[in-house]
């Protein structure tokens, strides 16, 4: 049984929006169509399907998915996870190659049993899916019972960099302990810019988390636009989400944090961005206590975490949100 373009997307998580591409593919978009246009140059990466997921039950012993590669981001490898009834069963890690190639997703469970499938999609690459099958007759129900919804601006870190393994971003385990759905709409290379808050959205929060200023650091001019852009930044959120939970994540440790930038030094901007937090009521974590100060957790040795960073991450995540909730 071919799924239908409905039912594709009534089990699509983390997509502000499906659509049918020119090539008669179905394409899912994380990020408004004006949340596109605002981020100018570095649009194309509101298609790469980070935190994207099918998320429904069925009693199907197969499941098969055709998909194909639309562009791709700087990393040069994939994951597409599956998860049975809340646990890891299959990561079909790949390196990828060139734009338009395609890949059959394939499992078969050798008995005919209802289950809660839930398929994590490539954080680097955008995927058009060609085609979603399932056993003739088998069932397809959309998974809703979340326990609340969960809203993630960010940087590259945010989006995912470097994660073997799609499923094993720090969004993606907060949201997974809490059983929580989320919106992942970090932006590799990206600082703070309140034109890119859109409450016209779908996804509705019921927290948010802001996870920039590393790269505010290294690459603004000077610190009077550092500390204007993420003052913008805040009171926009605050407009357009008024009374959700900001939880507002400073800088981790990078091996280069001794560098001399024309924001100041890294030290004094953290503290800078900390004071703007608290002002606008955001509960604080302190990104320096999440991923150890040690080059082996991070992919690149200096700033991505790897999976193993982005556990003790998302550990810190949900230490802090679970104080918040009791």
């Amino acid at each position: 049984m071919i799924l239908t373009y409905e039912q594709l997307t009534s089990i699509t998580r983390g997509a502000d929006h499906t659509r049918i591409d020119s090539r008669g593919h179905i394409a899912l978009c994380r990020c408004t169509d004006a949340q596109v246009a605002a981020y100018g140059n570095d649009g194309a990466k509101c298609h790469l399907t980070a935190g994207i997921r099918f998320d429904f039950y069925t009693d199907s012993e197969e499941i098969a998915f055709d998909y194909c590669i639309r562009r791709r981001a700087s990393v040069r490898w994939m994951s597409v996870d599956l998860y049975v009834d809340g646990v890891m069963v299959v990561g079909d890690y790949k390196n990828t190659h060139q734009s338009y190639d395609t890949y059959t997703f394939t499992h078969h469970f050798g008995d005919k049993a209802r289950r809660r499938i839930t398929i994590y999609l490539p954080y680097m690459v955008d995927i058009r899916i060609m085609e979603f099958r399932l056993d003739d007759g088998a069932e397809v129900t959309p998974y809703t019972a979340y326990s609340g919804a969960m809203l993630c601006f960010g940087d590259s870190i945010t989006h995912g960099y470097h994660a073997h393994y799609s499923s094993c971003t720090y969004p993606a385990m907060v949201s997974r302990f809490f059983n929580y759905d989320f919106s992942n709409q970090g932006n590799a290379g990206y600082i703070f810019d309140a034109n890119t808050i859109d409450p016209e959205q779908n996804f509705k929060p019921d927290l948010i988390t802001v996870a920039f200023g590393t790269n505010d650091w290294s690459k603004l001019p000077s610190n009077e636009e550092y500390v204007s852009r993420a003052q913008a930044f805040f009171d926009r959120l605050a407009e357009a989400y008024p009374g959700v939970p900001v939880y507002g994540i400073l800088p981790l440790w990078r091996e280069d944090d001794w560098r001399p930038k024309p924001t100041g030094a890294f030290a004094d901007t953290r503290r800078q961005l900390a004071e703007i937090m608290a002002a606008h009521g955001c509960i604080i974590v302190d990104g320096m206590k999440a991923v150890p100060h040690v080059p082996e957790f991070f992919a690149d040795y200096r700033l991505h975490p790897n999976d193993l960073g982005f556990a003790f991450y998302a550990q810190e995540m949900i230490r802090v949100i679970n104080e918040q909730q009791k």
